[in-house]
């Protein structure tokens, strides 16, 4: 474990090199580890208990007695504690100042053998993102909504890039993101006694009227060409989100947030501070 830091290291010191390269994805980065920006990031990651292969401080950037509490839990995970510079701690940060916390830690790896489903179950299903900042505001969306997991299927984005982390406001630090081929999917969907609903335009059935089950996953498009057609051979029903004022489409991450609350408030009625339809009323998949 790491101690505290002594000396103040410059920008070409080889871990504030290797921030860098993992920041702006310059170098191989088979083990997924990410930068960790900011006091929220770094005290999620130590919440999780990530392993932290390098803490980097600058102390004449704390704001408040937090940020020198976070410092300490984290200095306890770290390989290495630095000390850097307020130029250089800027330079690291996508902040216009850094708040002096920054790191570099283990990301996660999850499988769909991974994943303990209970019921009731709902898992975020994102075909082909393209953006980032729809990724990690889809993955916060499903963090609050309870869900549990969400599954990249023709994954577009780097599951490790720093704007996916901000735009989740660390969610995906501790969300379950597993990535699978359509085909893996729907067999552990089938084998898992799940209902499949896909997010459709021109779906007949609106998400209002559509009954869904204890064990749900919904499935959203990319930004520009929908869902896949890979999933038009899985069984599953569509549902649609009506608009008015001549608008036929929502962001992407809206409508996952939607679709989230909407699903997750059936299911857990007692969650959400309404009677609701049980899951048990719910009526059966139909194919």
């Amino acid at each position: 474990m790491g101690e505290a830091p002594v000396s103040v290291v410059g920008p070409k010191h080889e871990l504030v090199q290797r921030y860098l390269a993992i920041q702006n994805n310059t170098r191989p980065n088979p083990q997924r580890l990410i930068v960790l920006d900011g006091l929220w990031e770094l005290e999620s990651a130590v919440a999780a208990g990530l392993p932290l292969v390098a803490l980097l401080l600058c102390p004449q950037r704390f704001r408040g007695n937090r940020a020198s509490d976070v410092a300490r839990k984290a200095e306890a995970l770290a390989d290495a504690v630095l000390s850097i510079g307020p130029k250089l701690a800027d330079r690291l940060s996508d902040r216009d100042t850094s708040d002096g916390l920054a790191a570099i830690a283990v990301s996660r790896q999850w499988t769909l053998a991974d994943l303990d489903v209970h019921d009731p179950a709902l898992v975020l299903v994102l075909d082909g993102l393209e953006v980032l900042g729809n990724v990690g505001t889809a993955v916060r969306s499903a963090q609050a909504s309870g869900a549990a997991a969400v599954v990249l299927t023709n994954r577009r984005v780097r599951l490790t890039h720093p704007r996916l982390i901000h735009a989740s406001m660390a969610a995906s630090l501790t969300m379950p993101m597993v990535e699978a081929s359509v085909s893996e999917l729907a067999g552990w969907l089938a084998g898992n006694g799940f209902q499949t609903v896909l997010a459709d335009t021109d779906a007949a059935t609106t998400y209002k009227a559509f009954g869904y089950g204890r064990r749900v996953a919904v499935v959203l498009g990319s930004e520009r060409y929908g869902i896949h057609r890979d999933w038009r051979a899985v069984p599953a029903e569509a549902v649609s989100i009506p608009m008015a004022g001549g608008v036929d489409s929502l962001n992407v991450a809206n409508a996952a947030t939607i679709l989230l609350f909407e699903i997750a408030s059936r299911q857990r009625p007692g969650d959400f501070g309404e009677a609701g339809t049980s899951p048990n009323d719910a009526r059966p998949l139909q194919v």
